[in-house]
């Protein structure tokens, strides 16, 4: 039959340019960077964690050291009035302490720990937080 036209004369490189691509695999160096790189680990509630971390911007890039040296000095001008109240309102729990404690016990490493947790842990040093 004339009126059938062969596609592939015309255009002979169509299949090619229009084929599928086998997937790479993966390079072994990609799987082992994922690896090399630990995650983060939390162990706060994440909505007690983030409003933790939203509470500590207020204390700029100050160490977790610098406020609770502040603390136990009662030394007021350093973290504020409104610094006292927040960290009043977000004194960690026993709860979260043993968790983290636990944690560490068991080999965990502290680089490794969330921003949150790292707070529980320097604050939980001051003695008689809670009253």
């Amino acid at each position: 039959d004339d009126s059938e036209i062969d596609v592939a004369a015309l255009f002979p490189d169509l299949e090619e340019a229009l084929a599928v691509a086998a997937p790479k695999p993966a390079s072994k160096t990609a799987g082992a960077a994922e690896k090399a790189k630990p995650k983060q680990v939390t162990m706060v509630e994440p909505k007690r964690s983030q409003n933790i971390c939203i509470m500590l911007a207020q204390f700029g890039r100050k160490p977790f050291s610098d406020i609770v040296k502040a603390v136990n000095e009662l030394d007021v001008d350093a973290i504020g009035l409104s610094g006292v109240t927040a960290l009043l309102d977000f004194v960690p729990e026993e709860s979260e302490r043993a968790m983290i404690d636990e944690f560490i016990a068991n080999g965990g490493q502290m680089d490794l720990l969330g921003k949150a947790e790292k707070y529980v842990i320097s604050v939980s040093e001051v003695p008689m937080l809670k009253q």
